[in-house]
């Protein structure tokens, strides 16, 4: 089972995981402090971003 969770924060590092079959990962750094390593799946034309602009 896949536990799915909302986290805010900025993508440090991105990358493939495995190259043969071109699974890919993000690595994030949360507003929490904590860095997480994140396989986000096969490499496509289309990865959905969604940023939000904070105010200064």
């Amino acid at each position: 089972m896949v536990r799915r969770q909302r986290l805010v924060g900025r993508v440090v590092g991105e990358g493939l995981s495995d190259e043969l079959s071109e699974r890919r990962y993000v690595v994030l750094e949360g507003v929490d402090g904590w860095t997480r390593y994140v396989e986000i799946g096969r490499l496509s034309g289309a990865v959905l971003v969604r940023t939000l602009a904070l105010p200064n």
